[in-house]
């Protein structure tokens, strides 16, 4: 019954569903029912694929920002300045509750 259901998935996959096991596999082993389903469903979606490359182009930043922060100090971050302009700009939106 559990390959009846694998089987299904990798046929069935939607988007929604399809860019939720992508950005799992950021941070977990896909099992080959998963792989096989995101793989099936990236071959005829092209937004899947352009999550997925967004995604790993993502990773990989991370991946130079952390090698950054580790080897040589902090990260540069915003100044004081800017924070506090920015924390204004929202302050002042309309969409701020």
């Amino acid at each position: 019954m559990k390959l009846l259901h694998q089987i299904w998935m990798i046929l069935t996959l939607n988007c929604e569903d399809s860019a939720r096991l992508t950005s799992e596999s950021m941070d977990r082993p896909l099992n080959w029912a998963e792989r096989s389903a995101v793989s099936a469903h990236r071959m005829v979606c092209s937004k899947s694929r352009r999550l997925n490359r967004q995604l790993l182009e993502l990773n990989e930043a991370f991946k130079r920002t952390n090698a950054f922060k580790t080897n040589n100090g902090p990260v540069p971050g915003l100044s004081t300045d800017a924070k506090s302009r920015i924390l204004a700009a929202i302050a002042k939106s309309p969409d701020a509750s």
